[in-house]
């Protein structure tokens, strides 16, 4: 009874909350809330925090509308403004001697 009543509640809840990494979708019960999704999360919806128009699967800092890809490196003030994973002076395209 008791392991009933836990299946039940965790298929409700991985109903409710959309896809759940990992979990399968129990034959589509109550309804088809997986289709689309897989392990790896591709075909999930992305995010773009910071409104700057970069999705937060290739934005490395989606909380900082002003870090994105393609951005002005901003020398010496150790971030990656680019997010081409050189920080500074070890992006010596961006920020020559």
């Amino acid at each position: 009874m008791k392991r009933r009543a836990l299946f039940a509640l965790s298929a409700v809840f991985g109903a409710l909350s959309g896809c759940v990494r990992g979990t399968p979708d129990y034959a589509a019960w109550p309804h088809d809330s997986c289709a689309g999704c897989t392990n790896d999360y591709s075909g999930w919806p992305v995010s773009d925090r910071d409104d700057d128009g970069y999705d937060d699967d290739v934005d490395c800092d989606d909380h900082d509308p002003a870090v994105h890809p393609g951005a002005t490196e901003i020398c010496d003030d150790h971030v990656d403004n680019d997010c081409d994973g050189l920080i500074d002076a070890a992006d010596t395209q961006d920020c020559p001697g």
